[in-house]
């Protein structure tokens, strides 16, 4: 995305070739183990990452907020063995990493919120205990626009 004609960055696009970008993130390494505890380890299937996750979602919430936002679900490919691994067919890469993103109409993402399973924790009011997951997500993810 950071290389595409509408969505490019230059600080990055002309500093680091993509394809060295993506080498790089193949062997970085986020976070010591022995500075998370054994609970956040068993309760957050991404602890491993969420230090990054938490930095770029921090980002993503300070976008200024457009009047049209899209709320959808996207692959992010991934083969690796995990528990977190999801199938959806009829995405262009229908194996990997389900995250639900709340996008501006160029597809730059304002919020996002990683799907760990049944497990995924969507703190939502009372009101909403009747709603499913879905309609949970597009709740929180839409917290942070501004009415018009």
């Amino acid at each position: 995305m950071v290389w595409e004609r509408f969505t490019r960055i230059p600080v990055i696009a002309d500093n680091i070739a993509r394809d060295r970008f993506f080498q790089i993130r193949s062997n970085l390494k986020v976070i010591n183990d022995n500075d998370v505890s054994d609970d956040s380890k068993k309760s957050d299937k991404f602890w491993k990452v969420r230090p990054l996750l938490s930095k770029i979602r921090e980002r993503c919430l300070q976008q200024e907020r457009p009047r049209i936002v899209s709320i959808d679900e996207q692959i992010i490919p991934f083969h690796g063995q995990i528990s977190m691994r999801q199938y959806v067919k009829g995405k262009p890469n229908p194996v990997g990493l389900k995250v639900f993103v709340m996008c501006t109409t160029y597809g730059l993402p304002l919020d996002f919120i990683f799907y760990e399973g049944k497990g995924t924790d969507v703190q939502s009011p009372e009101d909403t205990r009747d709603l499913d997951l879905g309609g949970k997500i597009a709740l929180k993810l839409s917290d942070s626009l501004q009415p018009w």
